[in-house]
């Protein structure tokens, strides 16, 4: 009756050793492959916000554009911007008086009117497209951009010129309000997505002849 009891106390102490070893067995694969897991979201993560000129167009879309893509884009904005235009017809009746009288301006062939720029009364608009290093912003601070070498940030900025002689309306500029991606203050150098942010800015905008 002895041995059995022996027997049966020494059986329960080794399955329940076995039960121990095969738990830490378990607890370690599990540990292990939760690790391998959270190690390739970490890898996956840092490559997401990894900021450089391969990613920072798919980190930054419609911010950034290759010199191909921004002179296919110029094409586009210049004939949009001399040539396609629709007439308003007068439908709003006013006691106001609105005219002008200033010197004829000899237009060019329409190929040539992108080097004239867009008449607006008196006044005269041309549009072209910078891509700057800094600007101030709506705050007054200056902000450094995020530029690359061969993707960079483009904004329109237009030229306003008015015509001597001109009565009836004065020029006056409007300005242009647009978003842009800069370091953070304090950045000199942007590494990671967490180094940038979004800021906005004012640029030159089209001229108009405002009634006087």
């Amino acid at each position: 009756m002895g041995e059995t009891c022996n027997k049966t106390r020494i059986l329960s102490v080794v399955v329940a050793a076995l039960v121990l070893v095969l738990a830490a067995v378990v607890a370690a694969f599990i540990y292990r492959e939760t690790r391998s897991i959270n190690d390739q979201i970490g890898r996956h993560a840092d490559m997401r916000t990894e900021l450089n000129e391969d990613t920072v167009k798919d980190l930054y879309p419609a911010f950034f554009r290759s010199q191909e893509e921004q002179r296919l884009f110029n094409v586009s904005f210049q004939q949009s911007f001399y040539f396609n235009r629709t007439v308003i017809q007068p439908t709003v009746n006013s006691s106001e008086t609105c005219s002008f009288s200033c010197f004829p301006v000899i237009m060019g062939r329409k190929k040539r009117q992108s080097t004239i720029g867009v008449q607006h009364g008196c006044c005269t608009s041309r549009a072209t497209f910078h891509a700057p290093t800094n600007h101030t912003n709506l705050r007054g601070q200056v902000r450094t951009f995020l530029q690359y070498g061969s993707r960079k940030q483009f904004f329109t900025v237009q030229s306003c010129t008015a015509l001597i002689g001109c009565d009836g309306c004065v020029c006056s500029q409007e300005k242009m309000y647009a978003p842009a991606v800069v370091l953070k203050i304090g950045v000199q150098k942007a590494d990671n997505l967490d180094h940038t942010e979004i800021d906005i800015f004012s640029f030159p905008g089209c001229c108009k002849c405002v009634n006087t």
